[in-house]
């Protein structure tokens, strides 16, 4: 029985060094992705409605950077919020779905979701192993996003355009044929 019990306590501990592993390789991967991120400027008419959103959740200033490699709007950040955006949303988006895509970004911003994110990440991987755990996580994500969704509507025309854009976005979005995650926090 005492082998069996050191045989568990290795096993553990290789599984949290393994999930250690792995978000530490998240987060190196956040962190490249966000150097890699630049600075371009938005057509005027989206710079308003950027500008109007900010406004109306009474922020500060947010950093808006493009990307080549990400297929959809992303923040990151905790003391320096940024949102990037993919090329095509400097180029060829509407107003409307550049609205949608927006507000409910900077939503992510104003709850501070990024690092409530990491928080759970990191509390969480004690007890990784668990199927619980993954559902809580999975749960707290999904309440994320509908908390946004929420917030988006709320500074949006009517709820129907906001979930029209929502499907655009989907729809223009290149889904992986995997259906997995990414590889960023």
């Amino acid at each position: 029985i005492p082998t069996l019990k050191w045989v568990l306590v290795a096993c553990y501990c290789g599984l949290l060094l393994y999930r250690l592993t792995r978000l530490s390789w998240v987060w190196h991967r956040t962190r490249e992705f966000r150097r890699h991120a630049y600075a371009r400027p938005l057509p005027a008419s989206l710079a308003a409605i950027l500008d109007r959103s900010i406004a109306d959740l009474s922020m500060n200033q947010v950093a808006i950077l493009c990307s080549s490699v990400t297929v959809g709007p992303v923040t990151l950040g905790v003391r320096k919020p940024t949102l990037i955006l993919p090329d095509r949303f400097f180029t060829d988006v509407s107003e409307a779905d550049f609205h949608s895509a927006v507000c409910h970004e900077l939503a992510h911003i104003c709850r501070r979701d990024f690092l409530w994110n990491l928080a759970c990440e990191v509390l969480l991987l004690p007890i990784s192993f668990h199927p619980a755990a993954a559902l809580i996580k999975h749960r707290i994500d999904q309440t994320r996003e509908l908390a946004c969704d929420e917030m988006a509507v709320s500074m949006s025309a009517n709820g129907t355009a906001y979930a029209r854009s929502l499907i655009s976005i989907a729809q223009s979005m290149d889904i992986r044929p995997s259906g997995k995650p990414s590889n960023y926090a």
